[in-house]
């Protein structure tokens, strides 16, 4: 069947309305860690032994499950992700235990499989709230308060003067308390120490975002470029599996060029009108008329 590559407005548009490409993959991420952690229990036996595998400083998933990861991408666990990151190395020298425990696991993971828990389904007045001063509420999610975080303990770092040491530390230090309460709500034995939160920023928007963007936009081919049939520009199509929230929670539905009225008159009236030509013909002539005012 003749397929045709054009300019993808759909990828441009839904860009657009996201904000960017990151945007858009990250709303992607909860449901492929959900979909990791069905796999991993499948497999393992239990969530869990899914969660000890998460914690483990050495050995990965990915020869298991290797059809939801992208081609050599390893490391899907926390535990062996920041064992494999040498910026980390003395970090984990410091600690005594030889694998993240259980509840650790749970409290990481359980935020990442949850959009409101993670900072991505927030509805506007209240993401532009926490964007603004995320200290003054609890519930911002995992991303802007780690960001927040980062960003007031290198201002601190960078001050001399006392005041604005202080000020910029205790700002890191109120965000990391809220960090401490959306990573251990039990208070059982999961992360507390503020030494994680870097690791655990690095570790989503770097290299879970690795994941994302292959499964939202390489995997399903949906590029700046779309090569696809002349029925499914013509008419429009519907990729099932890219789901965003809030904004398409069933499905990306890709308009057609073409739409339908029900007489020529109201096509006419209505409806835009397209010149298509091909990029090159039997003859070898190159951009042939195919045809003019579609409707």
């Amino acid at each position: 069947m003749l397929q045709l590559s054009i300019l993808n407005v759909a990828y441009v548009a839904t860009m657009t309305q996201a904000g960017s490409d990151f945007n858009f993959c990250l709303s992607v991420l909860p449901g492929l860690i959900q979909n990791m952690l069905k796999e991993m229990d499948s497999v393992l036996g239990g969530r869990n032994s899914t969660l000890e595998q998460l914690g483990k400083r050495n050995g990965s998933i990915t020869t298991i499950i290797s059809s939801l990861f992208p081609p050599g991408w390893s490391n899907p666990e926390f535990g062996s992700w920041i064992s494999s990151h040498k910026s980390f190395s003395t970090l984990l020298r410091n600690q005594l235990q030889q694998a993240f425990s259980i509840p650790e696991m749970a409290g990481l993971y359980n935020v990442l499989g949850d959009p409101i828990k993670l900072g991505i389904g927030l509805n506007e007045s209240h993401r532009k709230k926490c964007e603004t001063d995320p200290t003054l509420t609890s519930n911002c999610g995992l991303l802007i308060f780690l960001k927040s975080y980062a960003t007031d303990e290198m201002k601190a770092d960078s001050y001399n003067a006392s005041g604005l040491k202080n000020h910029y530390r205790n700002r890191a230090n109120i965000t990391s308390d809220h960090l401490k309460v959306l990573l251990c709500p039990n208070q059982s034995a999961c992360f507390k120490e503020p030494v994680f939160w870097i690791p655990i920023l690095e570790y989503v928007t770097k290299h879970l975002m690795q994941l994302a963007t292959w499964s939202a936009l390489d995997s399903k081919h949906f590029q700046l470029v779309s090569t696809r049939t002349q029925k499914e520009f013509s008419l429009g199509y519907k990729i099932n599996e890219l789901r965003m929230l809030p904004l398409f929670p069933e499905g990306l539905f890709v308009k057609g060029i073409l739409t339908s009225h029900r007489n020529e008159n109201e096509a006419r009236a209505s409806a835009s009108s397209f010149t298509l030509h091909t990029c090159s013909s039997a003859s070898g002539k190159e951009f042939t008329l195919a045809g003019s005012n579609i409707y």
